[in-house]
């Protein structure tokens, strides 16, 4: 989520936040990175796992190039932080990583998990964890309801599981402000 307009120094900064929880804006990129290199050598009892989404960001055309960010951070464990049992890059894109310098290419590694598209039941199952989470009564999205949120998103947004969530909150925004229990495909079809 910080990658929206992504810089050396907003990458490692969020690393470092999740790390120590401390940063600075007195410091440069190279000082936040030596920072985070710093404070791995303090917590050796711990391993880390960092996932970076929406990687695309970082060859976008406000990208990094140059910053060599996908380089560091992939070589994490060659500088010293050996508790970082990985870097994991998710990119809607699959050409993403043409942006980078071949060192970085390099170093990505060619091992490439393809998600496929959500099917309609697993759509229906997200929606319907989600909402479960969300109302204080689970039946406040009837499964017929939440399977006509899966077919839309499917047929109009290529089944992208964060448009049917939007989805439903707006159409449980509308049941709300209509003061209803459940909402309805009315409330669906108005979001």
């Amino acid at each position: 989520k910080m990658l929206g307009d992504p810089s050396p120094w907003t990458v490692y900064t969020a690393v470092l936040g999740q790390v120590s929880g401390r940063t600075s804006r007195s410091l440069s990129a190279g000082e936040v990175f030596e920072k985070i290199l710093s404070e791995f050598a303090k917590r050796k009892t711990n391993n880390y796992m960092f996932i970076f989404d929406e990687a695309d960001e970082l060859t976008s055309s406000r990208s990094l190039r140059g910053g060599r960010v996908v380089y560091n951070l992939t070589r994490l464990p060659e500088f010293g932080a050996e508790n970082v049992l990985g870097v994991m890059f998710i990119a809607r894109n699959e050409g993403w990583s043409h942006g980078l310098a071949p060192e970085e290419k390099s170093t990505l590694g060619s091992l490439v998990v393809r998600f496929p598209r959500y099917t309609l039941p697993q759509l229906v199952d997200i929606l319907l964890y989600r909402a479960s989470e969300a109302f204080s009564d689970p039946s406040a999205l009837p499964d017929t309801v939440a399977e006509h949120i899966a077919k839309i998103t499917i047929d109009l947004f290529d089944g992208d599981v964060r448009r049917a969530l939007d989805i439903l909150l707006y159409a449980s925004f509308i049941a709300d402000s209509e003061h209803c229990e459940k909402v309805t495909f009315s409330h669906v079809s108005k979001a």
